[in-house]
């Protein structure tokens, strides 16, 4: 392949023709140049970028509006009084395309040094719910939080319709069904960092939501960068957090129980493929338009379900480890899978999602066995918190299956 770049981004990409006659010869199917496709929308606060996605003028309005009007009701609560530098914001249309632009395959993210925020717009799944809007700003004007927790609660505080339902509805499940994580893992900066960025964003958006409610304004943007509470006065707070969490279940209890009842089904008999992550830079892994075409091949042929992949690694079969998840701009990450499964699902297709370890040295997944009970409670406990991503990932996206623990034999 041949790529041109500028400060680190992709400006043009594309790939050599495979044709003996025209070796060397740029392949024009397969010619991307990102920088002749982008166009550029004006607003108050933020230059728009649109690389490689187009919309309508009531559609670009649509989004103007809804930032600046986020825009200003957080500059508002922050105090912010001066003129703001305007926000360049890129909008891409694929988690391939922002990849091979920014190397980044998140759904979301930002660069606070330029000022930017580059999101993902789809089918299915939208980047633009001001999470990275809020944090940018809180980056900027008062800088990193003491507690991690506090930074990502009042970012998606500020946020709409986070995954489609938004932060409340996730919180409450995630209550409602035993997920809570204890608060003094989330005020632990490596432990949240650590965990699911599915799982610790509803929660740490309820538990700003409470210290609001229970500290006030003030008194919160007061401790943002420095507090550092005492042992009693987590209890005393993880006590009044877990009310809040109830209220949030009764509140969304009867849309819960319809949301449940209405699940997706897997149907009749299935013929399908375990589709494998085939490639790691980008252009050829699950987020590639290569794959989406597989993907579309294997339905030609009469294939109406596919399993897809995520994996885990741990080094040795006999030690509990902490299950990381793929998060590598060309691995099997949350977006990638998210990706295929929706893709998958757009062609009639059944969808499982099948979490996997990985084991090094020679050692496959059936050899995992821990030495002691103590060992197993702990590995378990890992497999747990690695697991409960996937659920939630599942329950997100309506994937119809979800596989536990297929490659552990003993």
């Amino acid at each position: 392949d041949y790529r041109v770049q500028r400060n680190g981004q992709t400006l043009v990409m594309g790939f050599f023709s495979q044709n003996p006659e025209k070796m060397w010869a740029f392949d024009p199917e397969n010619h991307r140049d990102y920088q002749a496709d982008m166009q550029i929308a004006g607003g108050d606060h933020y230059r728009f970028y649109l690389h490689g996605v187009q919309f309508s003028d009531a559609e670009m309005t649509r989004i103007r509006q809804h930032h600046e009007a986020k825009f200003r009701q957080i500059s508002e609560f922050l105090g912010l009084k001066s003129a703001q530098d305007s926000i360049d914001y890129h909008i891409f249309g694929s988690f391939e395309d922002k990849g091979l632009v920014t190397g980044n395959t998140d759904l979301t993210h930002i660069d606070a040094e330029k000022n930017a925020i580059y999101s993902v717009i789809r089918d299915g799944i939208r980047g633009d719910d001001f999470c990275s809007d809020a944090r940018l700003l809180l980056r900027n004007h008062f800088g990193e939080a003491g507690k991690t927790v506090l930074e990502i609660g009042l970012s998606i505080y500020f946020s709409e319709n986070w995954h489609e339902k938004g932060y409340r509805y996730w919180a409450a499940r995630l209550w409602d069904s035993g997920n809570a994580a204890p608060l003094a893992e989330m005020l632990d900066n490596e432990q949240i960092a650590q965990d699911s960025p599915l799982v610790m964003p509803p929660l740490a958006g309820s538990f700003v939501a409470y210290l609001l409610d229970v500290w006030g304004k003030q008194q919160f943007l007061d401790r943002y960068k420095t507090w550092q509470p005492t042992a009693a006065e987590i209890a005393k707070l993880e006590a009044g957090w877990h009310w809040h969490l109830a209220q949030l279940a009764n509140e969304f209890r009867g849309q819960m129980a319809a949301d449940r009842a209405s699940f997706p089904k897997f149907g009749d008999f299935r013929k399908g493929f375990c589709f494998a992550h085939e490639g790691y830079q980008i252009y050829n892994g699950y987020l590639s338009r290569k794959s989406d075409a597989a993907l579309a091949k294997l339905a030609e042929m009469g294939g109406n379900a596919v399993s897809i992949t995520p994996f885990s690694f741990m080094r040795d079969p006999g030690k509990p480890a902490f299950l990381r998840f793929s998060s590598g701009s060309g691995s099997e990450n949350d977006e990638s899978v998210i990706h295929s499964a929706l893709t998958a699902k757009s062609l009639g297709m059944s969808v499982m999602l099948k979490p996997h370890i990985w084991l090094g040295g020679g050692s496959w997944p059936g050899d995992i066995h821990m030495q002691s009970d103590a060992d197993w409670q702990q590995f378990f406990n890992n497999y747990h918190r690695w697991m409960r991503h996937y659920a939630l990932m599942a329950e997100m996206y309506q994937i119809d299956v979800l596989c536990v623990g297929v490659e552990l034999a003993k």
